[in-house]
């Protein structure tokens, strides 16, 4: 082979050779972009993880001092806590090497005296009038019960005795044993005088256990039987206050 034809085969292999290794224009504009929207997207990333990472910072910071703010409160309560502790040690302390108070005893109450049983029957009864007199209704009462129980078949003086513990009983507002005892007397000494009195008693005390009707019959007794007893004008007046 001569030399033009050794150069024309070398011109042909380089020619080969740069045609292989040549990129066309649009492909290199288009591999061009796409490095800069990978460059971007890369930036956008990194801006992101920056914004992510500065954000768990602030979150960090705030979580840390929610914690050392309860921490500061929790500490605080403690030393309430610990403060009203050693307050009542110091009570408890105070109230065991305290002196004890010794409970001041209650007055003695005496029990009503009734009237001696070995006084006579007239002693027994000027002792009963006496206490039903001074107002010592519950002396009255257990006087009137020993002379009723001692002198049972006694026509002299129980009536009156009869009246005096009834009436004792009203005024103790014992109504319900006031009824029983007027009504004793009532059943058995129709004719005393003081039985327009015992009549009326015995309508109040019934009002003041809610027996109103009850009550309005033993009024209009004492208007019916003793209708000049100045009982019988209280009774009228109870019976019209039972009608407004």
């Amino acid at each position: 082979m001569n030399k033009l034809g050794l150069k024309t085969g070398v011109l042909i292999l380089l020619s080969s050779s740069l045609t292989a290794c040549f990129v066309p224009r649009a492909e290199g504009d288009q591999m061009q972009m796409d490095i800069s929207k990978l460059r971007s997207q890369l930036a956008d990333t990194q801006r992101d993880v920056g914004d992510r990472q500065l954000l768990s910072e602030n979150r960090l910071q705030k979580l840390e001092g929610a914690v050392f703010k309860q921490s500061a409160d929790t500490n605080l309560e403690k030393e309430k806590l610990l403060t009203e502790v050693e307050q009542l040690k110091t009570q408890l302390q105070e109230i065991q090497t305290a002196k004890p108070v010794e409970p001041v005893p209650a007055p003695a109450t005496e029990e009503p005296a009734a009237a001696p049983k070995n006084l006579n029957k007239t002693d027994q009864v000027a002792a009963i009038k006496t206490a039903y007199e001074d107002k010592q209704y519950e002396r009255a009462i257990a006087g009137s019960e020993t002379f009723l129980s001692k002198f049972a078949d006694d026509k002299q003086f129980t009536a009156q005795i009869l009246f005096w513990r009834g009436d004792s009983y009203y005024e103790l507002g014992e109504y319900k044993k006031a009824v029983l005892s007027y009504q004793d007397l009532l059943t058995r000494f129709q004719g005393f005088s003081k039985v327009p009195e015992a009549l009326y008693k015995v309508g109040v005390s019934l009002e003041a256990l809610k027996f109103p009707k009850d009550a309005s019959v033993f009024y209009e007794e004492v208007i019916k039987k003793h209708p000049k007893s100045s009982f019988a004008l209280k009774a009228r007046e109870q019976l019209k206050k039972k009608k407004k």
